[in-house]
């Protein structure tokens, strides 16, 4: 007669299993939301070159990706509602997992801000855009290195700590340049709702960074 007493190794087994799954997911959303912000720098690449036409299909194209995205999150989300009572450090995953749905969310409304740009935004915020072509840029090296993260701490390489490192400072320098936006620069007009989308994009950011860091250091306990 089979027991149904599960063993130690088993049960590690199947912990293990359920925490590689959450990460494996959470890095496919990023290297889609990866694609989302790529294609974000284009956007604005066309806006300044006054091809709105195109810049109006990224943001369609985008969408469709954030949809894509955010399937995969729900899907996470499904994952580890019915695996968390296996995970010893459930609440760094659910932190994980809220920061991601939390950027997904800005960058959602970002495109939809985007979406009506035209020929009379960019003459009269022009100096906005180049300001947030730069945002972009550093968002996009944060979540390219976020993405090396997640698939350094699958593989187990020795470079995950090298680039939590990297990490830091990119979400650090996020934050100081949309402070120093804010605080220092009244050039915004009809761009308005887009650099409230990049202030809550940097802070969001920053706590994805801190629940990454959380759950590195709870499994490295």
């Amino acid at each position: 007669m089979a027991s149904n007493v599960i063993e130690p190794e088993e049960l590690q087994l199947k912990v293990s299993l359920a925490e590689e799954s959450i990460i494996e997911s959470v890095r496919n959303a990023v290297a889609r939301f990866v694609e989302i912000v790529d294609e974000i720098s284009r956007i604005v690449e066309d806006l300044l070159s006054m091809r709105f036409e195109g810049a109006r299909n990224r943001v369609q194209k985008s969408l469709a990706t954030y949809a894509s995205c955010k399937e995969i999150v729900e899907t996470t989300y499904l994952r580890f509602a019915r695996t968390s009572t296996l995970l010893m450090h459930n609440l760094h995953y659910l932190n994980l997992l809220n920061s991601l749905s939390s950027m997904l969310q800005n960058v959602h409304r970002m495109l939809i801000h985007l979406l009506p740009a035209g020929k009379n935004m960019v003459s009269s915020d022009e100096k906005a855009l180049l300001s947030l072509q730069k945002f972009v840029a550093l968002l996009n090296m944060y979540l390219k290195t976020s993405l090396e993260f997640f698939n350094a701490y699958l593989s187990r390489s020795p470079k995950t700590e090298e680039l939590l490192n990297q990490l830091s400072k990119i979400s650090n320098d996020l934050e100081s340049y949309i402070k120093d936006l804010v605080l220092n620069n009244s050039h915004f007009n009809q761009l308005t709702p887009i650099t409230l989308d990049m202030e809550t994009l940097a802070y969001s950011a920053t706590n994805l960074y801190e629940a990454t860091l959380c759950l590195y250091l709870a499994k490295k306990s």
